[in-house]
């Protein structure tokens, strides 16, 4: 596969350096022009990675796209995925699941 200007394994290496490649997802809002790379880490945490080079950033969107991340483009559906990913990969009830206090 070819990017703008990284190897798809110097690409690899960085983000493992963060967290296992199915772990990462994007955000691709109206404002940004590649799109936000998250991720899960090792304890169910998210986290936005942060990167001042933009090529780095653009090819590392690109990759994740070709090896199957999820693209969101509304808050409301990442929430709903990060609920649904700590439900599944950490045992965290989901809202459904939850009970009603209320009532």
């Amino acid at each position: 596969m070819t990017y703008k200007k990284y190897r798809e394994e110097e690409l690899l290496e960085y983000l493992l350096s963060y967290a296992k490649i199915e772990s990462f997802y994007i955000t691709c809002l109206e404002n940004s022009s590649s799109g936000l790379i998250s991720y899960f880490d090792s304890t169910g945490k998210t986290w936005c990675l942060m990167e001042d080079n933009d090529d780095l950033v653009e090819d590392s969107v690109e990759f994740l796209k070709n090896h199957g991340a999820p693209i969101f483009e509304k808050i409301s559906d990442v929430q709903e995925f990060e609920i649904n990913w700590m439900s599944r990969t950490l045992g965290v009830p989901s809202a459904a699941d939850r009970p009603n206090i209320d009532a």
